[in-house]
């Protein structure tokens, strides 16, 4: 990233164990105050970020979604130019959850109870 990093700041909206994740994501500095993101110029500084649990029998689903909050026309278009990239970044954390949760499921005596696969479904506003 050229030197540069970004902190990130989540503050959480709402919270259903087993169902329902809501947070406002926003670029922070080292006080965790709110600030433009150094990497990206016009980029929303606040995002509602939405994740949704869906039990589907032997597994659960994962939707995301993320709008951006009192965004200037300049931050929705930059936001919408990047859509695009969105699902290869979160596809690879969702990799690496993978990979962690089977490293548990070989531990467990309960594999069905750590049966979660992650997937994305973008739905961007």
């Amino acid at each position: 990233m050229g030197g540069k990093s970004d902190l990130s700041k989540m503050t959480f909206q709402e919270v259903v164990p087993q169902e329902k994740l809501v947070w406002l994501h926003s670029s922070a500095n080292s006080d965790w105050s709110i600030t433009s993101n150094p990497m990206m110029a016009d980029w929303p500084h606040a995002l509602l970020t939405t994740v949704i649990f869906k039990d589907v029998g032997a597994s659960t689903n994962v939707r995301l979604t993320m709008v951006p909050v009192d965004a200037t026309n300049a931050e929705i278009a930059r936001f919408v130019g990047a859509m695009d990239r969105f699902a290869g970044g979160w596809e690879s954390g969702y990799a690496i959850m993978d990979k962690l949760l089977e490293g548990l499921q070989a531990e467990n005596t309960q594999p069905e109870a750590l049966n979660f696969r992650f997937s994305i479904k973008n739905r961007f506003v």
